[in-house]
């Protein structure tokens, strides 16, 4: 008799591995929080139960499964980078592999499903510039459908496809020589972009995948940050370290950032 298979009922978000590298004390085990709304500080949060929700990913364990999959190949690419200072070579697979993993974070966290919903809530009462009369609730299916199962699976395994418009982008560790530690949020990818906020682009988002003068920071662990970058529009550093080291100025800058990206309530 075949055996069942065991689908975890907390689905995270975050993933579990990633989480590590923040843990309390390296224990692997528990990490520190603090929950902005009620401002609480708590030092031991399990890292099984923490930035997950039940069945997040669906009953059926297809995706769950997929991510797991995922996550068993990136883990060594982001460990080497903070334990060895070691970063993929430009154009390998693991280089790749690195740009598939930061796109599944952004798509994958709950905030990116909120912001579906909340559109799909606010589609009906809102006005067209150009008829001047509600926008067409043609869109609300398509909103729904994205935020089902199916939706969120058929989302993350084709966002395989955006990693060549990332490809050309360079990408340096920032090390920390301040006595500040970095840290994450529930929503630990900061997507910024300098060049077009500076000029009030109105067309979009300022932060899609593949928009010219992107940025992307990633805290590693308390000590390292992973920051990919145009290098047509910015530079970091001297042209061939990878390492970069940066002290008080430029790392609150990176915090700003880090909180400013935070959509919900709890920070590591």
């Amino acid at each position: 008799m075949a055996q069942k298979k065991q689908i975890p009922k907390i689905q995270h978000f975050v993933p579990q591995f990633f989480q590590r590298f923040f843990s309390f004390e390296n224990n692997g085990k528990t990490i520190g929080m603090f929950e902005t709304n009620r401002n609480v500080f708590k030092s031991h949060v399990k890292i099984s139960s923490h930035l997950g929700r039940k069945h997040f990913y669906g009953s059926d364990g297809e995706l769950e499964e997929w991510l797991a999959k995922l996550e068993s190949d990136s883990a060594p690419i982001f460990r080497e980078m903070w334990e060895g200072e070691k970063l993929p070579i430009p154009q390998s697979p693991n280089h790749s592999k690195m740009l598939h993993f930061l796109i599944i974070l952004d798509l994958r966290n709950s905030i990116h499903f909120k912001i579906l919903k909340n559109f799909e809530q606010k589609l009906p009462n809102t006005k067209s510039k150009i008829s001047e009369g509600n926008v067409s609730t043609d869109m609300i299916p398509g909103l729904q459908e994205q935020q089902s199962d199916k939706g969120k699976l058929n989302l993350l395994k084709s966002a395989e496809l955006l990693v060549p418009d990332l490809l050309g982008l360079k990408y340096k560790l920032i090390k920390n020589k301040t006595s500040n530690p970095f840290i994450i949020s529930d929503n630990p990818l900061v997507m910024y972009n300098q060049f077009l906020e500076k000029r009030n682009w109105k067309f979009g988002s300022q932060r899609d995948f593949g928009l010219k003068g992107l940025q992307l920071f990633l805290p590693l662990n308390d000590s390292y940050m992973l920051a990919i970058y145009d290098s047509d529009i910015y530079k970091l550093g001297n042209k061939k370290e990878q390492i970069v080291w940066r002290q008080l100025n430029s790392i609150g800058a990176i915090f700003y950032l880090v909180r400013r990206n935070r959509k919900v309530s709890k920070l590591i």
